[in-house]
């Protein structure tokens, strides 16, 4: 066929609409299946924002702080956002001691250990 083109799909598909109107099924819409299909979909894509999300803050950390991931594997836990909030860089861990940066961090999170504190801070350096 010479004429095939996305208009001319269009032109035969509001033909056969137009002169086979009676004859078509009738489609059924059933409201709950089309609602959760919304909101898998809304879903799916909020899903896709974090991880492109949590891949761009990756990246900013590798290149201010690289080897965070050695004292935290996840960076969007309570303790690593308090962290990078209130150090956004190496520079302004200078001069804290490990005992108030670990009372600071265990204001957010009881589980933090010296050792933990020990390793943010020679590995920040």
């Amino acid at each position: 066929m010479s004429k095939k083109d996305d208009s001319y799909d269009a032109f035969c598909v509001a033909k056969i609409l137009r002169d086979m109107l009676d004859t078509l099924p009738d489609e059924s819409h059933d409201d709950l299946f089309w609602t959760i299909r919304q909101l898998v979909k809304r879903r799916d894509s909020l899903v896709q924002g974090i991880i492109i999300a949590k891949n761009q803050i990756n990246a900013q950390l590798t290149y201010v702080y690289p080897s965070y991931k050695e004292y935290f594997c996840d960076v969007d836990t309570k303790t690593a956002m308090y962290f990078w909030e209130t150090y956004p860089h190496p520079k302004h861990l200078k001069g804290v001691q490990p005992k108030a940066l670990l009372e600071e961090l265990r204001t957010v999170h009881r589980g933090t250990t010296v050792k933990k504190v020990n390793q943010i801070l020679i590995l920040s350096e």
